[in-house]
């Protein structure tokens, strides 16, 4: 058994749906023969802890709405671009740090000098790319994936490997503060962009390729429907509408319906791989809207006179 090579998954499991793909992640991972961590904000099944050397349970899931921490997701429809913040419900980057500084910490108290990143919904179908990252860091200090292998491409943020000596100061001591100004700092408030940054200011970093990640390597970023990332309310400032685009990415038909400011109800049925654009209301008389799918409520945006220019900026289309 290797004990110099570490590798850690960070996980989040609040259904069972999640915990099957923490599962299959972490049976992946056995494989590899490296010496598995596993730190989670939801308490995991016993089965699962046990095929792991280290098991941490984080009560804390450190979550923000603030809106000045979320960054903007593009959605391409034939008629032009959503772009909105509100794709995030949530601000999770607090957390995800909070959970990679306990794997950091016990990885250098026990005396281990490489470590490997890889997030719980991804799953490992040959690991020899890890071994292989494990001999390139007998060169370089840390290893990250882009979109296209460039230092200034988007990283790709569920996997990494690096030295326990080079880990970036970022991922050694949790200091809340300091990301927060380090988002708010950064143009797209991203969580990736202060990732790389941090690496590239600790040691030699190389970039590889994120297009060698493919489906007979890993499997990445399984969308757990829960996350709400495949809808947002967004503004039309031609109609001055506010509308509601949604992605069904669930595995059958979905039910939707829209309750607004308490007394307006509208109903659609979206398609398994379809997304749809329905008509929310003017934007001057909408207060209240609440997201019910298949009959649970998923969503509650509250309008006021203060909020509503903020909205606007944060969430709209731009037309060809």
């Amino acid at each position: 058994m290797n004990n110099e090579d570490l590798i850690y998954v960070t996980a989040n499991c609040p259904t069972e749906e999640q915990e099957k793909k923490l599962e299959e992640c972490i049976n992946s991972l056995e494989k590899i023969g490296y010496d598995i961590a596993l730190v989670s904000h939801t308490h995991i099944p016993l089965n699962i802890q046990k095929k792991c050397k280290y098991y941490i349970y984080d009560h804390f899931n450190d979550i923000s709405e603030d809106e000045n921490l979320l960054s903007d997701i593009n959605f391409y429809i034939p008629k032009g671009i959503i772009v909105s913040k509100y794709f995030q419900k949530y601000f999770y980057g607090f957390a995800v740090f909070r959970m990679i500084n306990l794997a950091c910490n016990l990885a250098i108290n026990f005396g281990y000098k490489k470590l490997h990143y890889i997030e719980y919904d991804c799953v490992v179908n040959n690991g020899s790319f890890i071994k292989e990252n494990s001999k390139l860091l007998e060169t370089y200090d840390s290893i990250l994936y882009t979109t296209n292998g460039n230092k200034n491409d988007g990283l790709i943020g569920g996997i990494h490997s690096c030295l326990t000596n080079k880990i970036p100061k970022l991922f050694k001591k949790y200091d809340r503060e300091n990301i927060e100004n380090l988002l708010k700092e950064n143009q797209n408030n991203c969580v990736e962009d202060i990732t790389k940054l941090s690496f590239l200011n600790s040691g030699n970093v190389l970039f590889k390729n994120g297009n060698e990640l493919t489906e007979d390597i890993i499997t990445i970023g399984y969308k757990f429907k829960n996350r709400n990332v495949h809808y947002t309310l967004y503004y039309d400032n031609e109609s001055e509408k506010i509308n509601i685009i949604y992605n069904n990415v669930s595995q059958s038909d979905q039910k939707i319906m829209l309750i607004v400011n308490n007394n307006k109800v509208i109903n659609f049925i979206s398609k398994i791989n379809f997304w749809n654009i329905e008509m929310v209301g003017n934007i001057n008389e909408i207060r209240n809207v609440k997201v019910f799918i298949d009959d649970r409520i998923s969503y509650e945006k509250n309008f006021n006179d203060e909020n509503i220019q903020t909205f606007k900026n944060n969430s709209y289309i731009i037309k060809k």
